[in-house]
């Protein structure tokens, strides 16, 4: 039980490393700040894709379906 609790203290506080700051208060705050980092995240898939891929999201002539 100890190990658990140990276990979601680590999670929670490297949650909160990654979205930046944490308000136990404004949740509109906190959720802005996790849409950021899930933008992020999309944006470095797409510069991943494009650099080793030679993938282009951003080409008209691609039907692609981003899915998010």
């Amino acid at each position: 039980m100890r190990k658990k609790i140990i276990l979601l203290l680590l999670l929670l506080a490297l949650f909160i490393g990654f979205t930046g700051c944490f308000s136990f208060v404004d949740w509109t705050h906190n959720a802005r700040h996790i849409q950021a980092w899930g933008n992020d995240l999309r944006a470095l898939h797409k510069s991943i894709d494009r650099f080793f891929l030679d993938y282009d999201w951003d080409d008209p002539f691609l039907e692609v379906d981003e899915g998010y």
